[in-house]
């Protein structure tokens, strides 16, 4: 018994058929491309910004920082006020924070502190017996006639006025030396950032010269 082949026939594609178009596909990376730079050079002046505005709050803060601190020294200076001489009432002993500055010249905040807390604030404990200045000066009213008293009290309001003008200018003292450290942070941080943008571009441009070089 044999056998037949049939063979059928394939229809062939006609000229017109999808078989033989082309069909164009946009590449994502020439819709993409735009967007990309767009993103880049937001992101460049981002950072460009955030640089200046660094830069200038950290000048702004080291100008009023330093200026602070040099009319601070700058007052206390001309008052020319000094710590006593070392001698029996004034050593280490009575007063061990500011003995180590006898005969020095009050002439920045952190002396100012020293100067207040360490030789003025003993000296009118001492000069009260434990009494506050309020105290004394009700005494002194209570008993005008009383010469010793009254001069006692005007030693005590004299040094406590002192002390409270010299803790003052301590204080702004250091507030202008934390707004200098904040000064330098700051342009510090705008350094960092530029680097880092500069940095940025640079590997930017890198990244688009590399299909060009191929």
């Amino acid at each position: 018994m044999s056998t037949t082949t049939h063979e059928v026939p394939m229809p062939k594609a006609s000229e017109g058929s999808p078989e033989n178009s082309t069909m164009s596909v946009p590449s994502p990376a020439h819709g993409a491309e735009p967007q990309h730079r767009s993103i880049h050079l937001t992101r460049r002046m981002t950072e460009v910004v955030m640089v200046v505005a660094l830069a200038v709050a950290g000048g702004v803060l080291m100008g009023v920082g330093n200026s602070a601190q040099s009319t601070i020294n700058t007052q206390l200076t001309a008052e020319g006020l000094r710590f006593p001489p070392t001698g029996p009432t004034f050593n280490s002993v009575v007063f061990p924070k500011a003995a180590g500055y006898a005969g020095k010249l009050v002439a920045t905040g952190p002396l100012a502190e020293v100067y207040a807390s360490g030789y003025l604030a003993p000296a009118i404990t001492m000069m009260t017996g434990g009494k506050t200045a309020a105290e004394v000066s009700a005494l002194a009213m209570a008993n005008p006639t009383n010469a010793t008293l009254q001069a006692q009290a005007a030693q005590i309001f004299e040094a406590s006025t002192t002390k409270g003008l010299l803790l003052n200018a301590w204080g702004w003292s250091r507030l202008g030396s934390q707004m200098l450290v904040a000064g330098v942070a700051l342009l510090l941080g705008a350094l960092l950032l530029l680097g880092i943008a500069i940095v940025d571009v640079a590997t930017g441009e890198h990244q688009r010269r590399r299909p060009a070089s191929k």
